[in-house]
């Protein structure tokens, strides 16, 4: 298990919020987290097909940033916990 926020606010990093986004934009990763209002949320719950796929697409770019930023931390990284 490794803590990204952890590494990622450690040490000289100066990120600011402790986000996934302003870790990705500080490190200037290649993926970028997509925006999602409250009412995207409550449409695709509600059924809405076009809201659904936004959903799905979010969090397809989550994964994909996560493992970008886990990229650029790796070579900070001492101990992984398995």
């Amino acid at each position: 298990h490794v803590d990204l926020m952890y590494q990622a606010s450690g040490g000289q990093a100066r990120i600011g919020r402790r986000s996934l986004q302003s870790v990705s934009e500080y490190f200037g990763v290649e993926n970028r987290k997509t925006p999602l209002k409250v009412r995207d949320w409550d449409k695709a719950m509600a059924g809405d097909e076009a809201a659904y796929e936004l959903i799905v697409e979010h969090n397809i770019a989550d994964v994909l940033v996560t493992r970008d930023v886990f990229a650029a931390l790796k070579p900070q990284i001492r101990n992984i916990h398995r």
